[in-house]
């Protein structure tokens, strides 16, 4: 309770853009072996009270959350019940495909997808069995590259990354402007930055031309 009252207080003062990440499903995605695995409900007591602040203040909250059948159901009941807030699904549900995502960004326009770890650059962490790559070794799969031209507005890139070491860090971002340049550019633009600027209330980036 008392995080919840500090977490109010510092959004009624403008001090924070989104909450997160949060985690009701990373029984087979834990970020670190300290984080044990776990499930809870992602419409569970906590997580409503946690989109009525999304909702209220305009925040984004970011999930992490496995694509399973029971958490999928969850998140569309959440997302149902109030419109205003916004979900940012960490990592895309890590093994989510584009026929599940089509039906939800269909159905829920509170729904956005964040696309770390969802690479095939990634030094996976994850078995391959529930960290499905949305390109193979840097070609964007057709599957793939339909959903973003079909929802450019819905999509973050993300880097999600632990190594501190800038040559790594700068050849994710090497992949990923590969990655945008087979994107139209109109596509490749929101998802590079407009649309976190967007979500996030950000000041506009400098004009940038998709590479």
């Amino acid at each position: 309770m008392e995080y919840l009252e500090k977490l109010e207080a510092g959004l009624r003062a403008g001090k924070f853009r989104g909450i997160g990440e949060l985690y009701p499903n990373n029984t087979n995605s834990r970020p670190t072996p300290r984080l044990p695995a776990s499930r809870y409900p992602a419409d569970s007591p906590l997580m409503q009270r946690l989109w009525a602040l999304s909702a209220t203040y305009g925040v984004p909250l970011s999930v992490h959350m496995e694509a399973s059948e029971e958490s999928v159901a969850e998140m569309e009941r959440l997302l149902a019940s109030n419109r205003q807030g916004t979900w940012i699904w960490a990592h895309t549900g890590h093994f989510a495909e584009p026929p599940l995502l089509r039906r939800l960004l269909q159905t829920h326009p509170n729904l956005y997808c964040e696309l770390s770890r969802r690479e095939s650059h990634w030094k996976r962490t994850y078995p391959r069995s529930i960290a499905a790559p949305i390109d193979s070794n840097g070609r964007l799969r057709k599957d793939w590259k339909a959903l973003l031209e079909e929802f450019p507005e819905r999509f973050v890139i993300g880097t999600d990354s632990d190594d501190t070491n800038p040559r790594s860090y700068a050849d994710l971002i090497s992949f990923w402007r590969e990655i945008l340049s087979q994107l139209s550019p109109g596509t490749a633009v929101k998802i590079a930055h407009q649309n976190a600027e967007r979500l996030l209330k950000l000041s506009p980036s400098p004009k940038l031309q998709a590479r």
